[in-house]
């Protein structure tokens, strides 16, 4: 399966890079923790960090989860030659320890002091579902997604394309419900004009449109996969891709990309993916049409009714 999300790698890495330089616990008051990892002593810092969360005396305090977060992101990028043994996988182990330091900061003023952690911290994560993704490991990669949600639940760009890899991993159940409860979110974020794409996982759901309405294509749920890519194109009504996967759907010419076509300059590096990434993926012999809720879309303050299907034309989504 070709990598369609390499330029989400690209700009997913530019950013978590970016965020990275001002990594630092903010809101913390445990100065030898602060130190350790100040001077990148992050294995120690990580061992001193878990021995106080382990202490009866701190179990209720939110920093030292943080900081062994902070320290196994940090180790996950070292070279694993270096590493202890017992540093399977500390990019897994920092999600774990974000999702427990989530639940302990009752508060949410350390979460919210600290988002420029949490977003590299996304960012890798993507970074590694997009590989299990292109190794066909879907259930892997929607398990790595699923992490994310653990601690950031309010990421639907993250929600929906867990539950597509869900899907794709033959867990129907489970992918149409992340899928449904997704699609609930983002009616209200794109139906807010002032709300910002997530800078980390914005470009995660055009991509992810267009796999999911690829599949309903090509398991005979032609009017789901139309309904699917109409409701994309006006969530991005000038993404280039989805206007292409719309057209190819509907049997329309595809268009030619031109210099005033408005897709950001991340998007534009995307090849366009054809009806053809999901061929050696094998597919349920049956298998209720997905629900796709709602019968109009607000878009912008404005609400869109939907059409009546007809034969030339998209059918509209339906509760």
């Amino acid at each position: 399966m070709k990598n369609i999300f390499s330029s989400i790698v690209i700009s997913v890495g530019f950013a978590s890079n970016t965020l990275s330089c001002f990594a630092q616990v903010k809101g913390g008051q445990y100065s030898k923790l602060f130190d350790l990892y100040a001077m990148e002593k992050f294995e120690d810092c990580a061992y001193k960090a878990e021995n106080m969360a382990l202490n009866d005396k701190y179990k209720k305090d939110p920093e030292p989860l943080l900081y062994l977060s902070m320290c196994m992101l940090k180790i996950s990028k070292m070279d694993s030659s270096s590493l202890d043994q017992k540093y399977k996988d500390p990019l897994k182990e920092s999600l774990k320890y974000a999702k427990k330091f989530k639940a302990k900061d009752k508060t949410g003023t350390m979460y919210a002091e600290n988002l420029h952690f949490f977003a590299e911290l996304k960012g890798d994560a993507i970074i590694q579902a997009n590989v299990l993704y292109n190794q066909n490991q879907f259930a892997k990669a929607s398990a790595v997604l699923g992490m994310i949600n653990a601690y950031d639940e309010k990421d639907d760009n993250v929600r929906f394309t867990k539950g597509v890899y869900d899907i794709l991993g033959k867990n129907l159940v489970e992918g149409n419900k992340g899928i449904n409860d997704a699609l609930k979110g983002l009616n209200v974020f794109f139906g807010d004009s002032s709300n910002k794409p997530d800078l980390v996982s914005g470009n995660l759901l055009s991509q992810a449109f267009i796999i999911y309405s690829d599949y309903l294509n090509k398991n005979s749920m032609q009017d789901s996969a139309k309904k699917t890519i109409l409701r994309a194109k006006k969530y991005f009504p000038d993404n280039f891709e989805i206007k292409n996967q719309y057209n190819l759907l509907n049997g329309l010419p595809l268009e030619v990309m031109t210099k005033n076509d408005t897709t950001s300059k991340a998007e534009k590096k995307y090849e366009f993916h054809k009806s053809k990434e999901n061929d050696n993926v094998e597919i349920p012999p049956t298998q209720a049409e997905p629900e796709i809720p709602a019968d109009s879309v607000k878009i912008n303050n404005r609400e869109e009714a939907t059409p009546e299907p007809k034969a030339e034309e998209e059918a509209a989504p339906k509760n």
